[in-house]
């Protein structure tokens, strides 16, 4: 019985191709919306829930606030004892280039990777789990493999003492580096830390732009943090430039109230798109007056005719859920196409 709903269901709707369509896709729009918001807000919840994230601090360049620093500048900070910043954390922005991974059979694996340049500090800074002890790379020749990365390349096998080469060392301006024997492996964080494959160490990235991270120490104030901060200058062309401290995350409750305004808006869509929906399906159903009329003139009880706005009910989420999965995709593909790659997030369709 309940086939025989479905296709009757089914062959309504068919009458009616256009309208159903656009129907399902104002509803598929309004879940793409949705999800893709909510998604972000649980990911920046993590980003905020991180430990001690009061005291954590970005330092920026005096200078238009540009937070891009070089490595000759970040070795002047960290020859530097500033009073009241602890736990120095660089990173480079993503990068690409190609590898060959040699495995414990000596074979030569080529890759295209995301790579970055990081500071020992940069993993727990960022709550991120060592999955081989605590090893950290002591040079500039060892290297961390993202989880993802390492099953890639070495399957089940324990990646920890093999090597990886560059394909071009050259890819990477002034490095001369060519072989990185690998430390450790770390958890994924899609969101946090996109498309990442290799943690190099920032020191081989001369010229690549650099961002620094930290703690305010407990007794210290914002204030007594940037006045020590002053006494390191350094020239960037015909500027005397030194570096500037402010707080990562706000710390006022504008930017809660953006994140509901941006999750109310999403909510809008999404009610609009399911009340259209519902508007279309009601009003064909009853619209198919001869129909329901000759229905109940053959016995059929009210139970029945509800049985049949379910099973167009029915078609229609599941045609919009498919349409949703389909916008999703397409949406990412676009992102990642007009996106600077520094800039865009790994977008996993599983989680969103």
């Amino acid at each position: 019985m309940i086939l025989h709903y479905l296709k009757v269901a089914l062959r309504n709707l068919l009458k009616y191709k256009t309208h159903s369509f656009i129907s399902a896709l104002c509803l598929a729009v309004g879940i793409v919306c949705y999800t893709i918001v909510c998604f972000f807000m649980q990911e920046w919840s993590k980003l905020e829930n991180l430990p001690d994230s009061e005291r954590r601090i970005r330092i920026t360049v005096s200078q238009n606030q540009n937070s891009v620093f070089r490595t000759s500048e970040i070795k002047r900070l960290e020859e530097q004892s500033i009073s009241g910043l602890e736990y120095l954390t660089i990173q480079s922005f993503n990068n690409s280039t190609e590898i060959e991974v040699i495995d414990n059979e000596q074979r030569n694996l080529p890759f295209l990777i995301g790579y970055r340049g990081v500071n020992s500090n940069f993993f727990s800074y960022n709550n991120r789990k060592l999955l081989h002890g605590s090893r950290l790379p002591e040079a500039p020749d060892e290297v961390v493999l993202s989880h993802n990365f390492a099953s890639k390349a070495y399957g089940t096998a324990n990646p920890i003492g093999t090597t990886i080469r560059l394909a071009n060392p050259q890819s990477i301006a002034e490095n001369t580096i060519q072989s990185f024997k690998v430390v450790n492996v770390v958890e994924d964080n899609g969101l946090q830390d996109p498309k990442i494959d290799c943690y190099f160490s920032y020191e081989i990235m001369t010229y690549d732009a650099l961002s620094v991270q930290g703690y305010l120490s407990p007794k210290a104030t914002m204030e007594m943090l940037n006045n020590s901060l002053q006494s390191i200058t350094w020239q960037r062309g015909e500027d005397t430039v030194h570096p500037h401290a402010m707080f990562s995350m706000r710390q006022d409750k504008e930017l809660t109230m953006v994140q509901f305004l941006i999750l109310f808006i999403a909510s809008l869509i999404l009610v609009s798109g399911l009340i259209n929906f519902l508007k279309f399906i009601i009003q064909m159903f009853y619209n198919r007056q001869r129909e329901v009329a000759l229905r109940k003139c053959m016995g059929s009880e009210i139970k029945g005719l509800f049985l049949l706005l379910f099973a167009e009910v029915f078609w229609m989420m599941s045609t919009a859920f498919l349409l949703s999965l389909v916008l999703t995709e397409l949406m990412i593909n676009l992102a990642e196409i007009y996106i600077l790659s520094h800039d865009m997030p790994d977008l996993p369709l599983s989680s969103i």
